[in-house]
């Protein structure tokens, strides 16, 4: 069984120094991990993430030096760096703008709902121009979305991204289970039984191999967005939250079995319950120069939570919707 490059990080001995060839960093404190690495606090308040050199997606690295956007997290810093960990001793460094808050650690629920309507935009913006040059996300959610200290909302964490040219890179992808697209479970087909696709739910945090597709970052933006305009509530999610796997088996069963009308229910309580007619109102959106009303977001919401993948928008489709 392969060691775990990743755990030794945690026990790396604080306050600790790296060099790189544009300068030094030390870093102070732990801010986020998981599979893909450790992210740490330095003391010129950049935010250093390390990921074993073994384990460092070429993907990701492309990404994050070589695809700029300003809705997209861009490594300003980057190189191999050594470090004194008994597993493993090289380790690949990103030195990236430090970000106040991701949007997982914010009350959504107290932001108003213009800023809501601006953060979409921002987000649709640069999951297009990173569809634009072949790329998917691959792991969309609310924790891996920044918001700068210019009040942009950014994506980050492009360990799970791929380019779509790239059927090697493309077979292996784990995303978040609540976000994640139904046709993304094994294979790029769809898993027509209820008690198959709950046990390939239940183990969906395992190494099952799958093929995704640009549609699948569609469906986990359609989840993000009535995340955020919703304040926290989702499509297919359970009351515990984004890591609420059981409560998404059940809601994925109901899902398999009636989706139009699970849709169409989950969209008319959700419109009614958050005041979605009234907010859209206030915020002036039904005149003609914004041409956008609770029916076009609704629309985006319907078109993109779709089971089958022919059945969604595109990131293209978006344009005359969320180009407001």
């Amino acid at each position: 069984m392969p060691a775990d490059l990743v755990a030794p990080l945690k026990k790396l001995p604080l306050p600790y120094s790296i060099l790189s060839s544009r300068g030094s960093y030390v870093l102070q404190s732990i801010l986020a991990y998981g599979s893909g690495g450790y992210v740490f606090k330095s003391h010129d308040n950049s935010a250093i993430k390390i990921v074993p050199f073994e384990e460092l997606s070429a993907d990701e690295l492309f990404i994050l030096t070589n695809i700029h956007h300003p809705n997209l997290i861009h490594a300003f810093d980057h190189g191999i760096v050594r470090l004194p960990l008994s597993v493993a001793q090289y380790y690949y460094f990103f030195a990236l703008p430090l970000a106040p808050h991701t949007m997982q650690n914010i009350s959504i629920k107290d932001v108003s709902f213009a800023q809501k309507i601006h953060w979409i935009q921002d987000l649709y913006c640069g999951l297009r121009f990173l569809h634009e040059h072949s790329y998917v996300h691959g792991d969309i959610h609310p924790k891996n979305v920044l918001i700068n200290s210019r009040n942009q909302a950014q994506f980050t964490d492009f360990n799970l991204s791929y380019n779509v040219a790239d059927y090697k890179t493309a077979t292996s992808q784990i995303c978040t289970p609540p976000f994640c697209s139904p046709l993304s479970l094994v294979n790029n087909e769809w898993v027509k039984d209820p008690l198959q696709a709950q046990a390939i739910q239940l183990h969906c945090d395992e190494n099952i191999k799958r093929r995704l597709h640009d549609k699948c970052d569609l469906f986990a933006f359609g989840q993000l967005m009535t995340w955020i305009l919703f304040s926290g509530d989702s499509f297919l999610m359970g009351s515990g939250g984004i890591d609420d796997i059981d409560s998404y088996v059940c809601n994925m069963i109901q899902f398999v079995s009636d989706e139009q009308q699970t849709l169409v229910t989950y969209l008319q309580q959700t419109i009614v319950k958050h005041h979605l007619h009234e907010q859209l109102l206030s915020y002036g959106m039904y005149n003609h120069s914004t041409q956008c009303t609770v029916q076009s977001i609704v629309e985006i919401m319907y078109k993109t939570l779709r089971v089958k993948q022919h059945d969604r928008m595109s990131i293209y489709e978006l344009d005359c919707i969320l180009s407001w």
